[in-house]
């Protein structure tokens, strides 16, 4: 009987580890077979854009670099199937960089919405340090190169699937792509000598060749730290008083000058030093990024046109890089006085919102295509002496919907329609008020001169009918439209955001 029942459960653990065995078998079938799928679409994809026909804009200041981050480093003109360098930009891939303190967050918030009006789908890379640190994993002293390894690995990973992304979405919808990093793969090398890089790029299976390395990118844009040339400005906090940095200003020039050495055999290398504001310095760089692109760099601050109604058709011909967005921006209150970095008692009190963008279509006035593209970003404005302070950072939808919980119970909720278009080498913006509603309905047009023009009474096309100059009228800004308690007497408002 001991026997029999011996041989019995020895049975039952043969079937059991049978079945465990052929569980195992199903499971990794199942992986191969995703991992066959993913990569049947990566070719489907790769073949959609070989066949793709050339997009009608082109840009005679540069071409792209010939290294496609979604192949691998394989030169792109060794197969004569794919599109060669002088075909028109599909996906540029433009890197933004600096030393701490320089404003970088800003600076991509804002090339990121200053393009996006101008008709191209934009993408950025995240840095995957700051990834990184967010999520528990930072530097480990016992093994210094582990956590640049994984640094390294992580940045190659994402700027090939989000090239991969973009390359796809340009094809389908025709349009130009840009990717903007935050930070690229050579930022490392600023930690190290010639050889630990080496080291490190050699451990990962990563080509050790620098042109390689550079030829991922189209342009290289270094923001100086404010800690160099503008030292009264730089700070190891944030806008809410927490510390962002430790680095004190002359570490942070020092980094400043090594991250600049790492990056100075690309050729397409501009650095911007802090030689007068803020302002003056992203303007010097969205010019330079406006020659690569061959989009005309104009005004930020436009004309503005009262608008008797809706343009009911557009000009077959001189319209380009035409876009449909909603933004709905929200007014919060800001934190405590105490907590906000370069106030003053003296200064106003800055203002912050949180805005949503949803690209609803791009292409031209004939042929609009639906999209639901969308972007958040987050404002801080404040004063500081006679000079106005901007602080722009992208945010996550989660970040977004946060700080909706704080929204200013004193002021509308503004949701505006815009449409976007260049037309002979001016930007052009129709601001529709969808919210707060009011009776009759605010429609404008913003109208951004190009750089070298005076600022004169502009010849506005015949398409658009306006009925007067507002520039100068502060009640049309959004910030005075959001005021509950300054509407104005002559019209009536709908509140739908009780």
């Amino acid at each position: 009987f001991g026997l029999a029942t011996a041989c019995g459960g020895l049975m039952a653990l043969g079937l059991y580890l049978g079945r465990k065995k052929v569980e195992d078998l199903e499971k990794q079938s199942r992986q191969t077979k995703s991992v066959i799928d993913t990569l049947k679409g990566e070719i489907e994809a790769m073949r959609s854009i070989m066949k793709a026909p050339p997009l009608s804009h082109t840009s005679s200041s540069l071409t792209p670099a010939s290294i496609s981050l979604g192949m691998d480093f394989k030169q792109s003109n060794a197969n004569p199937s794919l599109p060669s360098s002088s075909s028109s930009t599909r996906v540029w891939r433009l890197v933004l960089t600096g030393g701490p303190c320089a404003g970088k967050s800003t600076a991509l918030a804002r090339v990121k919405s200053f393009l996006q009006s101008r008709g191209y789908f934009v993408a950025t890379v995240s840095e995957a340090a700051t990834f990184l640190h967010n999520n528990g994993v930072s530097f480990y002293p016992k093994s210094p190169d582990m956590f640049q390894k994984c640094v390294t690995t992580m940045q190659r990973d994402h700027e090939r699937r989000i090239f991969n992304y973009c390359q796809e979405m340009a094809v389908r919808e025709n349009i130009q792509a840009v990717m903007l990093f935050d930070r690229g793969i050579q930022d490392g090398r600023s930690y190290y000598d010639e050889k630990g890089w080496q080291t490190v790029l050699g451990k990962i299976g990563f080509p050790t060749d620098i042109d390689m390395i550079m030829k991922r990118y189209d342009a290289v844009f270094h923001l100086v730290t404010a800690a160099d040339g503008a030292q009264k400005f730089y700070t190891k906090t944030g806008e809410d008083g927490k510390q962002v940095r430790h680095e004190d200003p002359d570490q942070a020039k020092d980094l400043d000058r090594k991250l600049q050495k790492a990056w100075s055999s690309h050729p397409k290398h501009y650095v911007f030093k802090n030689n007068g504001t803020f302002e003056d310095k992203l303007e010097k760089m969205i010019s330079q990024m406006c020659k690569l692109l061959g989009v005309p760099h104009t005004k930020k601050k436009p004309r503005k046109f009262l608008l008797k109604s809706m343009p009911r058709s557009f000009p077959a011909v001189g319209l380009d890089n035409m876009s449909t967005a909603t933004f709905t921006k929200t007014y919060i209150k800001p934190p405590e006085q105490k907590n906000m970095k370069n106030v003053q008692k003296h200064d106003p009190q800055p203002f912050m919102f949180v805005r949503e963008r949803t690209q609803q279509a791009i292409g031209d006035a004939t042929e609009k295509r639906s999209l639901n593209i969308r972007s958040y970003i987050l404002k801080t404005v404040s004063t500081k002496g006679a000079q106005e302070i901007e602080s722009t950072r992208n945010l996550s939808r989660r970040e977004y919907e946060d700080y909706l919980r704080f929204e200013d119970p004193e002021r509308f909720r503004i949701k505006q329609r815009r449409v976007q278009f260049s037309y002979k080498d001016q930007f052009y913006e129709i601001v529709e008020y969808l919210e707060p509603k009011r009776i009759p309905p605010l429609l404008l047009l913003n109208v951004h001169q190009n750089k070298d023009e005076k600022l004169a009474i502009v010849d506005i096309p015949d398409f658009l009918s306006v009925k007067e100059d507002v520039t100068l009228q502060s009640t049309y800004s959004a910030h005075m439209i959001s005021k509950r308690n300054l509407q104005d007497t002559s019209v009536l408002y709908l509140d739908t955001f009780p």
